[in-house]
């Protein structure tokens, strides 16, 4: 490290590295105790995704600070792309959504990514934990009249398309 740099902590991800003395990226880092302040091109995504959740939720910016109990500056600097969110940042916007921590964290890049539907099944998971034991049966009970009649539309395709290749074999 050279004497103008500073060796300074990130506390989003736990890493050390180096800016120079008078950057004012170090002096805004010196002022907040989370997340980092770079945003990435990597970061517009779940920028997107957290105004699409609003959107979805018909919730004004107001509304997710109030079931947040995050702060208005916290969360307008995150969804304008001045600040990157943090653990407790994710967690505390997870908490007003709804939604399993983990799902949010590794929305935002805390935490690596998982495929869309190992998302989906963490989620499913965390509601239907959260629900009475009559209302789980409910939902098992729904979940498996539409897997039900999923199976039988697709043995319905299938012999629909059995039925044409017999009766025009080169049609396909």
């Amino acid at each position: 490290m050279s004497r103008g740099n500073v060796l300074t902590l990130d506390r989003n991800v736990g890493l050390w590295y180096t800016l120079p003395k008078h950057s004012s990226a170090l002096s805004q880092r010196c002022e907040h105790t989370e997340g980092s302040m770079e945003i990435t091109e990597l970061d517009v995504p779940f920028i997107r995704w957290v105004k699409g959740e609003l959107i979805r939720r018909g919730w004004s910016q107001n509304t997710l600070i109030r079931r947040s109990g995050l702060s208005n500056p916290s969360v307008s600097n995150v969804i304008t792309g001045k600040r990157k969110p943090g653990r407790y940042w994710c967690e505390s916007v997870a908490h007003a959504f709804g939604m399993h921590p983990e799902v949010v964290l590794r929305r935002a890049g805390i935490l690596g990514p998982l495929p869309e539907a190992d998302m989906r099944r963490l989620q499913l998971r965390y509601i239907f934990d959260q629900l009475n034991e009559n209302d789980q049966q409910s939902l098992l009970a729904q979940a498996e009249a539409v897997a039900e009649l999923r199976g039988r539309e697709t043995c319905i395709a299938e012999n629909t398309q059995i039925a044409l290749q017999e009766r025009d074999p080169e049609a396909e």
